[in-house]
């Protein structure tokens, strides 16, 4: 070990005193060069002790543990991650050595400790250190691994991102053999703690949940299929032969999994055996079509095996690569073939493959069903008999052999033996549930004729669904309703208020009738009189709402509660149809209407339960609640009738006096700290408040994206997210800390901090920030990088808008910025350079200046796939600075390494550079792309 000095000998000794000074020793290592430097003093001074790997220790709550995390987990991550960047095997040896004593430990009464944080972490170190580190003897540590009570999955996710990528990328024998042991590990077959003595279906599973399982095999299935083909499939078949064995009373394997194809009869809770079915199916696939001999002969040993589900397997590869593996069809074809748990498979094969067959094959397919033998049962055996070799028949009937069809004819002509199932390639076929309305008790004419003889609502009433799941149900006489109020809207205007005393349901029904009518602009009907049916809807949505007992009814849960209306329904669709009649001044209900509308929206507001629970997507959450919906036809009511009496007096400040007090009301409910869809509506609507009453705004607009409730600030910054951006809004916005706050807030939604950004940038070009404002300046820092990539994106996007000369120069000045601030940093923001090698587009000729900053982003372009834009803009800019882009091209194409040459822009620049002379460095660079199509035949020219 080297000598330390004093400060190291100290760092290790604080290291030493207690878990919490261990974790923040290592996370400074982490950010500090040369982390390894003192690995062997920490080493000695205990702190990789297995002893200190804690298993599960008692939590707060009764019966509960934690899991704690292991002080040195993240430093061992990041020396693997180094030992595999440089290929250092020394630094890779020592942490695997903490790997092995870690796990291998066991403590006083012989148990390995269980922490799941600690095997994730050894899963995913041995992915990432030389693959040469890991021996074949650390194969042994991965069961123990899996073998944790709290989680393996992620241990096999971890296995299957790193080492087992690893391994079948290397493709050599021993390292295939390695995968598939891994592999092995991860598909082990354990039983449930609910398991009987004899093992029946689902009381077993893999190892690794078969949720993940099922991702794992699906991300290797084909390299372990081309790669190692026989050694693959060979491990699904074993598995399949432990799980679908045929021991006495065991389901048949064709109720565990019905079909060996992706399958709506497949049982999703059967996971242990969909995965290894497919992981089977999918192996062999790949198998035929990269080694079709090799694996020609271990299917045909599968169309012999005795076990069901393997033979299953084997017909349906024999159907889906036929033109590879039909030869084998002639080796199995006889009675035995038809055995009833082949039904799903072999009754594919015919109706897909029949008509393919050799006449040879086709006769000997009819010989085999003649011979089946009579069926053991009591009852009419050769009935049954007739009955099977009729449903065989019916595959490969009219696929080119006369002798099967005149037989089948004859089989199906005879009485006695029954129908043709709707499914007789199933043993059983579970149809889905039905989740439509199902029929409806009256037709469309039916309830015209009720409504013109006053029949209407108690017909209505009366109904009373049965209970058949197919049967008539109310929800499909509601849609009947709507209908018929769509097709003849007046002779329900004249009946409208007699729906108060119809069941809520039908209230609903003929609201949302109207509405649908209204909403889809149908005035074909030229004497049907809106104004008229708007005061009579007004009237029945004011006798419904004003009415105390409308709002303390009970709703009762019914059979079909999902579909059929109910009184909650009935609110949102009058807040959603008041909105629609105020939202376009072209198409609104009459302005006398105007008051009784705003106190049908007060008593919504008051009686709707107000939402106190904070989600992820509020703006989804606020336009589809009951009490947003009412928000938005508040907030449309206000503006239209601002701007009615903006047309008249040419201002509107005493109707806003009127509704202001709704908007207090509102925001005070925010101030509590619920609300949360007024909160996002109002950052939504933000304009539109500033439209009302910039005042008013400016005085309330910290309430409405409060500081100190979190809740409530969220909800309005993604309500902000999708409104326009304006430069008296931003204005507002800065002035009050707003987008300060917003920038230091922890969103979780990346989009509603990227629009954030993309303000900032827009108010940027209006000249409203600069590039030293506080904005900016918080922007400019290390853990920001992402945002000045955002921004970088949103100048890119305006590049076809009209931007001015100096708008253009302010592009181009925070392109220099990020270059400093990335000079300034210890590891280059290669993200941020690739995006912003985009920002090219703006540059119209190379100066010295813009040659520094090409030539900074040129390493980086591939980085985030921009590197075909980038090639584009230096075609664009050749023509008057030739040496300059045949310099930034050789920058490219050190790194840059394209296996396609996107529409030949790649070429087409080649190919101009060797017109202006720069021939030695073209043959350099065509010699550095010489896989791309085309460029061989260039280069040998050239050479």
């Amino acid at each position: 070990m080297a000598k330390l000095t004093a400060n190291q000998e100290s760092f290790v000794r604080l290291m030493s005193k207690n878990d919490e000074h261990a974790l923040r020793g290592f996370q400074l290592l982490i950010s500090r060069p040369e982390p390894e430097k003192i690995f062997d003093e920490i080493y000695a001074a205990g702190l990789f002790d297995p002893k200190t790997a804690s298993g599960p220790a008692p939590a707060d709550g009764p019966n509960s543990v934690r899991i704690p995390y292991w002080a040195p987990l993240d430093y061992l991550e990041h020396l693997a991650r180094l030992s595999g960047e440089r290929e250092d095997l020394l630094l890779a040896d020592k942490v695997m050595n903490v790997v092995r004593g870690v796990s291998l430990f066991r403590d006083e009464n012989g148990k390995a400790r269980d922490n799941y944080h600690v095997y994730r972490k050894f899963a995913e170190i041995i992915g990432l250190i030389p693959k040469e580190s890991f021996l074949r003897k650390d194969l042994k540590l991965i069961p123990i691994w899996l073998d944790s009570k709290f989680d393996r999955s992620l241990v096999g996710q971890a296995l299957s991102g790193g080492i087992i990528t690893q391994f079948l990328a290397g493709g050599s024998k021993d390292e295939l053999e390695k995968a598939c042991l891994i592999l092995g590990y991860c598909t082990e077959l354990v039983q449930t703690e609910e398991t009987p003595s004899k093992r029946r279906n689902k009381d077993f599973k893999t190892v690794v949940d078969g949720y993940f399982l099922r991702g794992i095999i699906k991300k290797h299935a084909v390299a372990l299929g081309s790669k190692s083909g026989k050694l693959a499939a060979s491990l699904f078949l074993e598995r399949i032969k432990e799980a679908f064995h045929d021991e006495e009373n065991d389901l048949p394997s064709y109720l565990r999994r019905p079909a060996v194809e992706k399958h709506s009869q497949n049982h999703s809770w059967q996971e242990a055996e969909n995965c290894l079915v497919e992981g089977l199916r999918d192996v062999l696939i790949a198998w035929v079509a990269n080694d079709p001999e090799s694996a020609c002969e271990f299917i045909a040993a599968m169309l012999t095996d005795d076990n069901d589900m393997i033979r299953r397997v084997g017909i349906y590869l024999l159907n889906e690569r036929w033109d590879k593996l039909k030869s084998l069809y002639q080796e199995v074809v006889g009675p035995e073939l038809f055995d009833s748990k082949h039904i799903h498979v072999l009754y594919q094969l015919f109706r897909k493959r029949f008509k393919n067959f050799l006449e040879t094959d086709k006769v000997a397919t009819v010989e085999a069903i003649r011979q089946l033998p009579l069926p053991r049962i009591d009852e009419d055996p050769e009935g049954y008999l007739k009955y099977k070799q009729r449903n065989w028949l019916s595959a490969i009937a009219g696929q080119g052999l006369k002798d099967a069809d005149e037989w089948f004819e004859k089989l199906n002509s005879e009485e006695g033996i029954g129908n043709i199932s709707d499914h007789p390639d199933f043993h059983f076929y579970m149809e889905e549930a039905s989740w439509g309305p199902g029929p409806s008790p009256y037709g469309l004419n039916e309830l015209l004729s009720f409504a013109e003889d006053g029949s209407l609502i108690k017909k209505l009433n009366a109904f009373v669904p049965g209970d058949s799941w197919r049967g008539p149900s109310v929800k499909a006489l509601v849609e009947v309703l709507e209908k018929a109020v769509e097709n003849e809207p007046e002779i329900f205007v004249r009946i409208l208020l007699d729906f108060i005393n119809a069941k809520r349901s039908y209230q609903y029904g003929i609201i949302n009738g109207f509405k649908s009518l209204w909403e889809s602009g149908d005035y074909s009907k030229k004497s049907f009189d809106w104004g008229s049916a708007w005061t009579k809807l007004m009237e029945l949505f004011k006798l419904l709402l004003h009415d105390p007992s409308f709002w303390k009814e009970a709703v009762y849960e019914e059979k079909d509660l999902s579909l059929t209306p109910t009184r909650e329904w009935i609110p949102p669709v009058i807040a959603e149809f008041l909105k629609s009649g105020t939202k376009n001044d072209e198409k609104a209900y009459p302005v006398e209407l105007l008051p009784d509308a705003l106190e049908l929206i007060k008593a919504l507001l008051k009686n709707l339960e107000i939402e106190e629970k904070v989600v992820d997507d509020a703006m989804t959450q606020a336009i589809n609640s009951s009490r947003g919906k009412t928000h938005e036809a508040l907030f449309n009511h206000a503006l239209r009738v601002c701007r009615i009496e903006d047309k008249k007096h040419g201002e509107h400040l005493t109707v806003w006096a009127e509704i202001e007090p709704v908007f207090n009301q509102e925001i005070e409910l925010c101030m509590a700290g619920k609300n949360f869809d007024f909160s996002t509506l109002s950052g939504a609507y933000l304009v539109n408040l500033n439209y009302l009453s910039h005042d008013w705004l400016q005085s309330i607009i910290e309430k409405i994206f409060p500081v100190d409730l979190p809740g409530n600030f969220r909800c309005a910054i993604t309500g902000l997210s999708y409104a326009s951006a304006t430069k008296p809004t931003y204005k507002l916005l800065v002035s009050s800390g707003v987008i300060d706050r917003a920038l230091n807030f922890d969103f979780n939604v990346n989009q509603v901090r990227s629009r954030i950004i993309d303000r900032i940038a827009l108010a940027y070009l209006w000249g409203d920030e600069e590039l030293d404002s506080p904005r900016f300046s918080c922007l400019l820092t290390e853990d920001r990088i992402s945002d000045l990539e955002s921004m970088s994106n949103f100048f890119w996007s305006v590049r076809r808008e009209k931007l001015s000369a100096g708008q253009v120069e302010l592009i181009l000045a925070f392109w220099k910025r990020c270059i400093e601030f990335g000079g300034s940093l210890s590891q280059v923001p290669e993200n941020l350079y690739s995006s912003l090698s985009n920002l090219s587009c703006f540059l119209e000729k190379i100066t010295e200046k813009f040659l520094a900053l090409l030539m900074a982003v040129a390493p980086f372009v591939d980085v985030n796939h921009d590197a075909e834009k980038f090639i584009e803009e230096l075609d664009r800019l050749l023509e008057d600075n030739s040496k300059e882009v045949c310099k930034i091209l050789g920058v490219v194409l050190e790194n840059y390494k394209p296996v396609y040459d996107y529409e030949d822009r790649l070429k087409s620049l080649l190919k101009k550079l060797l017109k202006k002379g720069f021939r030695s460095e073209v043959i350099d660079y065509l010699n550095k792309v010489r896989r791309l199509k085309g460029v061989e035949q260039l280069y040998k020219e050239l050479t």
